[in-house]
């Protein structure tokens, strides 16, 4: 019983992010809140220390992405890591392949020059019964005393 409540929360919640990602501009979003919207909707929050350097949000069609760069100190990663697991798929990276279209969108993009040391993707997927698919993907890398994350996340609406 407590399932099928918690499964229609999470229905609700979906409909609500949804609906403020569709109403939204693409320059009218704060990194915070999309960052917000993207938590919810994938189950899996940011460290309260993570500073977001570089973001980006656009729609086509029925289709948002947002792009955002976080930076998170090697003291917290480690806890971050262990609960983001729990959520998160994870897939060793040998190297991060440049990818021109994101690239394009937002030249600070560049997971690929993260190098072929300590780097790993963390990957998400859902599909709500609404017809709502998103995908969450983070490459993150070690950077002497920070670990810095690369987020993309695609959210297709019916």
């Amino acid at each position: 019983m407590g399932y099928v409540v918690l499964a229609g929360c999470g229905v609700v919640i979906a409909l609500i992010i949804i609906s403020v990602l569709r109403s939204r501009k693409d320059a009218n979003m704060s990194s915070g809140a999309a960052l917000a919207a993207i938590s919810s909707l994938h189950g899996v929050a940011w460290p309260s220390n993570s500073v977001t350097t570089a973001f980006s949000l656009w729609r086509y069609s029925r289709n948002t992405e947002t792009l955002a760069r976080l930076e998170i100190s090697d003291d917290s990663f480690s806890s971050w890591y262990s609960y983001a697991t729990n959520f998160l798929s994870e897939e060793r990276q040998d190297n991060v392949p440049d990818d021109a279209r994101l690239t394009a969108k937002a030249n600070w993009w560049t997971p690929y020059e993260l190098g072929d040391t300590n780097v790993f993707l963390l990957s998400h997927e859902m599909s709500q019964p609404t017809g709502v698919y998103s995908k969450l993907r983070l490459v993150v890398g070690a950077t002497g005393t920070n670990h810095v994350v690369y987020l993309h996340c695609q959210v297709r609406q019916p």
